[in-house]
């Protein structure tokens, strides 16, 4: 009687509860996409079946190839932003699941920025009820064409100077990229400017002669020019405790004129490092703006994504200094996957494929990060700009030796680093225009991700948290953002 009544219960159950994840088995099939006609960062609608849960939307030209990661928790259908630095052209796009699973293609054309009409964006709120809304920001007009690089100056440079690069077809948005067979590294920069970039050289280049080249909004390389650097940076001296400028032995300071909010985990808390991220950002702002910046370091070791959620939902007094910053920078995820990672390799995340939580880790973080970014954006307005960064990974070689479970899609790191991926893509795609992303996982991981930044000098001892080195090119990231908040500090 009592096996009878068990197996009712159970025939019951599976009737009730519907599965929480399978993997599609067969490969996905491409039905529609809407609309036809797209530019860049609009957002395509695209449906069929056998859609992955966890898949990316290939963009391909006869002279240019993107991703864009997506989810479908249906299977049916998504909405897939175009690549912001894709080109205007006919396109074919398909679905990638894994490393052979792809679908059937579909013609996609991208029209130029500038020949859309793009609707005004609705601000949100303002934090303070009696201050005016925030102003529509117009789109600056981009190049729809490759720049050109007539010349750079000077041919010879040390890590961190300056460099000048003179052409034309450079405003707007872009990156300068540094590579040659051993290294690559870029800068992202932002000029008003046609025919000139002013940018540094990245920190993190050996002594060596490099192919520099531009990508700018348009999504194509410009032409290419050598650059020599000649030195590598010089260890992290010994300092001494920080001190606001204008102290007096540390007894007596004046009121800073303003302040910069810190936010985050251990990483912006700057654990092991003699001096973080945060201290050496307030530097660079009191240089740059030449005055009194205060730092105001609110970060806490061991939080993840919904401490940081839960402490700006309900800290009032977290709230007035976010609403009331001058500079506001914050970085969060890192433990969401770090706790994802130890039940993955301890084979206790759940599902057939021992990869449950990290999916239920990419969905809770998402969720957290639409509402944290909505959190701060209220109590700041839109007028106001705030910056924040994607997550590097410190265990690439480690995870490259394990192969936890057997007869999956690889070693520890190709299944780990997709569901990082996830997370990135969406920290890089789902924020309000005013809330820039310094490119962190790019600088500590190269721009294919494989690189371990133990490699690179960038991580302390403990394998996982950065050393002097990784918080200077975090600083570093973070500067790059910076003519984008100087253009609208100057202004005010």
């Amino acid at each position: 009687m009592l096996l009878r009544k068990l197996t009712i219960f159970l025939c019951l159950l599976a009737l009730i509860v519907p599965p929480v994840f399978v993997r599609a088995q067969a490969n996905p099939v491409l039905q529609t996409v809407s609309p036809p006609i797209a530019i860049v960062g609009q957002e395509i609608n695209i449906t069929g079946s056998n859609l992955p849960y966890y898949g990316s939307l290939q963009f391909q030209s006869n002279t240019t190839a993107a991703n864009k990661y997506f989810t479908s928790p249906d299977g049916r259908n998504s909405a897939v932003p175009v690549p912001n630095f894709i080109a205007p052209g006919n396109y074919q796009i398909s679905v990638v699941e894994g490393s052979d699973n792809i679908s059937n293609s579909l013609s996609l054309r991208i029209e130029p920025l500038q020949s859309q009409s793009l609707p005004p964006a609705t601000p949100l709120p303002p934090a303070n009820p009696s201050s005016p809304p925030a102003p529509t920001l117009t789109p600056t007009p981009s190049p729809t064409a490759p720049s050109v690089i007539s010349n750079v100056s000077p041919p010879e440079v040390d890590i961190n100077d300056t460099l000048t690069i003179t052409g034309s077809g450079f405003t707007g948005y872009g990156r300068v990229i540094f590579s040659n067979n051993q290294q690559e590294a870029y800068k992202q920069y932002y000029t008003a400017s046609d025919n000139e970039i002013k940018t540094p050289v990245p920190g993190i280049l050996p002594p060596g002669n490099y192919s520099l080249h531009i990508i700018n909004i348009s999504g194509q390389p410009s032409n290419s020019v050598t650059v020599i650097v000649k030195k590598q940076p010089a260890p992290s001296p010994t300092l001494p405790p920080y001190l606001p400028p204008d102290c007096f032995l540390g007894f007596w300071c004046p009121a800073p004129d303003k302040t910069y909010l810190a936010l985050g985990d251990s990483v912006a808390a700057g654990y092991i490092a003699l001096r973080g991220y945060p201290i050496r950002y307030r530097s660079h702002l009191a240089t740059f703006f030449d005055t009194n910046i205060r730092l105001d370091n609110q970060s806490r070791s061991g939080s993840d994504s919904a401490d940081l959620l839960h402490t700006l939902q309900n800290n009032t007094s977290l709230r007035d200094k976010v609403a009331s910053a001058y500079v506001i920078t914050w970085n969060i995820g890192g433990n969401d996957l770090r706790k994802a990672r130890e039940l993955y390799k301890n084979k206790k995340c759940g599902g057939e494929d021992n990869q449950q939580c990290l999916r239920e880790t990419v969905t809770t973080f998402n969720n957290n990060w639409d509402k944290i970014v909505a959190t701060i954006s209220q109590l700041r307005g839109l007028d106001a700009i705030s910056f924040t960064m994607d997550i590097y990974n410190p265990f690439v070689a480690a995870d490259s030796r394990i192969d936890t479970w057997p007869n999956d899609a690889g070693n520890d790191f190709i299944i780990l680093n997709q569901y990082l991926n996830f997370v990135n893509h969406h920290i890089n795609t789902s924020n309000p225009g005013r809330i820039l992303v310094a490119q962190v996982h790019r600088a500590f991981n190269g721009s294919s991700g494989a690189i371990d930044p133990d490699q690179q000098n960038l991580i302390s001892f403990d394998g996982y948290h950065p050393n002097n080195n990784g918080h200077e090119v975090i600083k570093e990231e973070l500067a790059q953002l910076g003519p984008h908040y100087a253009l609208d500090a100057k202004n005010n």
